[in-house]
Parts: C-alpha cells; sequence; structure tokens
C-alpha cells in the first residue's frame, strides 16, 4: 500500500513543491531588471541603496534557513499553515511596494518582507520533497530546482516585458495577482507522506558542528554560494560591462 501511495502522489507533491519554489525564487533572482529600472526611471533615479533591495530579500531568505529548518522540524504540525502565511506575506510584500515612491520603502516592502514571506514558504518545501523521495531523493531534487532555474527564466522575460511596456507599479500588481492565484491555493494540495503527531519529540541538536565532513562540504557550499549571487544581484552592472566592451 505504501509503495502505491507513493508512485501515485510522490509525482504529484513534486510537480506542486515544483511550482512554488518558481514563483517563490524567480522574483528575486529577477531583481537585476528591476535594479536596471529604478536606477534610471523616476522617481528613484540616482537613488543609493537601491541593490539592497534585492539583497535585502536573498540574505534574508537564506541566511533564517537554519532557524526556518529547525522550527518546522522541531514543529512539523504548523509547516502547512506557516506556506499559507508566508505566500499571503509575499503577495501583501509586492502589493505594498507598488505604491512606493523612495527606496527605503522598497528596501522594507519588496526586500524585508517578501525574503522573511519567501523563507517561511519555501522551507517546507524542501522538508516535505525530502519526506516524499527516499530512494530517488537526488533525482528529486534535481528536477525541482532545474525547474525553478527554468521557470527563472520565464518569469525574468515576463517581468521584462512588462517593465518596459508599462510600468513597476503595473509589474508589480500583475506578479502580486500571479502569485496569489497559482501560489495559495497549491498549499491546499501539499500533503506530508507521514502522518503528523499531534506533539513531537524531535531534538534540534549541533552536533553536526563538530563533524568534519559538514565543515569539508559547508566550505565548498560558501565558496559557491560567493559566487551563485553575484549575476542575479548585478545583472545591470554585468549587462553593461559586456556592451562596453562591445
Amino acid at each position: 500500500m505504501e509503495s502505491f501511495i507513493n508512485h501515485v502522489f510522490a509525482p504529484a507533491e513534486l510537480l506542486v513543491l515544483n511550482i512554488l519554489p518558481t514563483y517563490l525564487l524567480g522574483f528575486p533572482w529577477s531583481y537585476g531588471i528591476f535594479q536596471e529600472y529604478y536606477s534610471s526611471s523616476p522617481p528613484f533615479a540616482g537613488s543609493s541603496g537601491i541593490p539592497a533591495i534585492g539583497t535585502s530579500a536573498m540574505g534574508i531568505l537564506y541566511m533564517v534557513a537554519p532557524f526556518t529548518f529547525g522550527s518546522f522540524t522541531r514543529w512539523p504540525q504548523y509547516r502547512r499553515k506557516a506556506m499559507v502565511a508566508g505566500v499571503s506575506t509575499m503577495c501583501f510584500s509586492l502589493g505594498l511596494s507598488s505604491p512606493c515612491t523612495a527606496v527605503p520603502q522598497l528596501i522594507v516592502t519588496q526586500g524585508i518582507l517578501y525574503g522573511i514571506g519567501g523563507a517561511v514558504t519555501y522551507c517546507p518545501c524542501i522538508i516535505l520533497l525530502d519526506e516524499w523521495f527516499v530512494r530517488r531523493k537526488g533525482l528529486a531534487f534535481g528536477i525541482m530546482w532545474a525547474g525553478t532555474a527554468l521557470g527563472g527564466v520565464v518569469i525574468l522575460l515576463l517581468l521584462q516585458f512588462l517593465l518596459h511596456r508599462y510600468d513597476f507599479r503595473t509589474a508589480l500588481r500583475t506578479w502580486t495577482i500571479l502569485l496569489f492565484v497559482v501560489c495559495l491555493p497549491l498549499t491546499s494540495f501539499i500533503k506530508p507522506r507521514l502522518p503528523v503527531p499531534a506533539t513531537t519529540r524531535v531534538r534540534v541538536t549541533f552536533n553536526f558542528l563538530t563533524s568534519r565532513t559538514f565543515w569539508i562540504l559547508q566550505s565548498g557550499n560558501i565558496l559557491q554560494g560567493l559566487g551563485f549571487f553575484v549575476p542575479s544581484i548585478c545583472e545591470c552592472l554585468c549587462k553593461n560591462f559586456v556592451s562596453e566592451m562591445h
């Protein structure tokens, strides 16, 4: 019976857990086009701190991961509620950012609030995907992240079209509606593979900090991360540099 459930429901869960991170991460990964727009369009042209908007969203999303992963491991019964709250927070933050007229306002809404909502939504996706797949876990995660990257390209082109055709307010409001209509209903289809107990005694320990294997892998992870986020944050700078070279 368990094998039948895994064969029937696991692909569906993989699809849902692929769509959510795509929408969640696709927007901050596309911030380079917003940075280019804000830097050259009123009322933000010439303002300092524009790069901090995207940095705040991505930084918070990843930096709070130890806290969110530990919390949802300790209290698994709140994962789905947290995802609903996270998606609602992201929609609320982007809706608030559309009428903004100053960079600090965008840092708080499009940056900090979106990062918090994204972190609360993203971590349960990873935990549940890890729970659903045992034998082909690596393949499942590879499909999810490959789909997220491919979806990010489509999202980038869509946001670029909206910014060039209309303005940042229309682009943000359009993406808020898409995020709400697509992602919020999907949270109701996400289910754990195993029954969630009313109480749990899972303890979050830090014994891994004494493992040499952990520090070897973490060192590679840090080095990879230092280079991975540079293109997404400094996209417009790279674009200008390439154009000057030619």
